[in-house]
């Protein structure tokens, strides 16, 4: 059996951690890992598309009564499919073709088998097209055939006392994210994992002293793991600065946030953001750097956001030469013909070797559908055949920018 082996923050020691404690000292990093260091970079304010993608390209979810898509929770893409996730409204997970074309939904809600009391996220199974759904209300991962939407099994996993969000599968391994409902002045794991093949046994990694600035309590988020469909997964701590990749036999560091402004654990010391409501307040009158997320990738560049107080942030890290972008927003000038005065900011979400995939709110295609017929979309968009039965209630529309300039 392989076994996970964690690379210090970069890489001090090495430990093998099955149900070893973990010893994890820290700090010097090697030549593989990636160091953004954004204390000299200029911001600047806003960045259109046109500079940074060769073109876009759009994909109209095909609008059923049985795929209306209320809010899109994830999205993950495979060479044929797009999985698109609604879990508060739906409260399903709908797989459409490459084209748009609506061809599954999975399982249902319900007591039975095959059937889960709510969904909290899903991962890709690509060895054994399998679709892996977790509900965390039940604390079970359910498997379906990725092309007959069949069920196949359920994995009962074990939390007692923690609380979990996230899954992802790399290679016949479950990653799990893990919270722990107590503050634990030794601080917990924030990750388990388990092997498919032997599902019974859980093994802790990332001790949380050392990977998430000392604290192991619940923050309410929607993500750890990020560039689901390209290369490596990443998993990423709310309060940590490196972005790690999950590997078959190992996790280990490959990009880290470096900034003097990063937050830190004496930053968080005495904070107690569960009963205290001026904690994040506290956080935010500090104006330090917190909180990576949308992180995305391609051949070209890493793609990811940041909070500053209460400040947005978003990053461009060209991987050949390091180069780095710091700016506010991105205006898109592909899709919109006049961005000043008619433009819906789309949401980037997941991403391939060749691009970012971006979509549209559900509750925003009523102003997507008006800015269409107004005439407002670039001129390349407005020529598009898919413009002829759009609606105010259409499902979402989705944009592949491609990066292959």
């Amino acid at each position: 059996m392989k076994k996970i082996i964690l690379l210090a923050l970069i890489v001090l020691s090495s430990c093998v951690l099955n149900n070893k404690k973990n010893e994890v000292e820290t700090v010097e990093s090697n030549n593989d890992t990636y160091i953004i260091d954004i204390d000299n970079v200029k911001k600047e304010g806003i960045i259109k598309t046109s500079s940074l993608f060769k073109d876009v390209t759009t994909i109209p979810l095909e609008t059923k009564e049985n795929c209306l898509i209320g809010e899109i929770s994830n999205i993950q893409i495979t060479d044929d499919y797009i999985f698109v996730l609604d879990k508060k409204h739906a409260e399903s997970l709908y797989g459409f073709h490459k084209n748009g074309s609506f061809f599954m939904k999975y399982g249902n809600v319900g007591h039975g088998p095959g059937e889960y009391l709510s969904i909290s996220d899903f991962t890709i199974n690509k060895d054994d097209h399998e679709i892996l759904i977790f509900d965390n209300h039940s604390m079970k991962v359910l498997c379906y055939d990725m092309n007959s939407g069949d069920y196949i099994r359920s994995i009962p996993v074990s939390g007692e006392g923690l609380t979990r969000f996230n899954i992802q599968y790399v290679e016949n391994i479950l990653y799990m994210d893990n919270y722990s409902e107590e503050d634990l002045d030794e601080g917990s794991y924030l990750m388990n994992y388990i092997y498919l093949n032997n599902p019974e046994k859980e093994h802790q990694i990332l001790k949380s002293t050392d990977y998430n600035k000392g604290f192991s309590g619940i923050i309410l988020t929607n993500d750890s793991f990020y560039s689901r469909t390209y290369g490596s997964p990443k998993y990423i701590s709310f309060w940590g600065n490196t972005i790690l990749s999950l590997n078959a036999d190992s996790v280990t560091p490959y990009a880290v946030l470096k900034s003097s402004k990063f937050i830190s654990k004496d930053d968080l010391k005495g904070l107690d953001f569960k009963h205290d409501n001026d904690a994040w307040d506290k956080i935010y009158e500090k104006n330090k750097i917190y909180r990576i997320s949308n992180y995305l990738e391609t051949d070209q560049y890493i793609y990811f956001q940041f909070l500053e107080g209460l400040t947005g942030n978003t990053i461009l890290f060209y991987k050949n030469d390091r180069s780095v972008m710091l700016f506010d927003i991105i205006m898109d000038d592909m899709v919109y013909a006049n961005p000043e005065k008619a433009v819906l900011f789309h949401n980037f979400i997941c991403s391939d070797s060749k691009g970012l995939y971006a979509y549209i709110h559900p509750h925003k295609m009523h102003e997507f559908y008006e800015i269409a017929q107004n005439g407002f979309l670039s001129k390349s968009i407005q020529e598009e055949n898919f413009l002829s039965n759009l609606k105010e209630d259409s499902n979402p529309i989705i944009f592949f920018y491609s990066t292959d300039k």
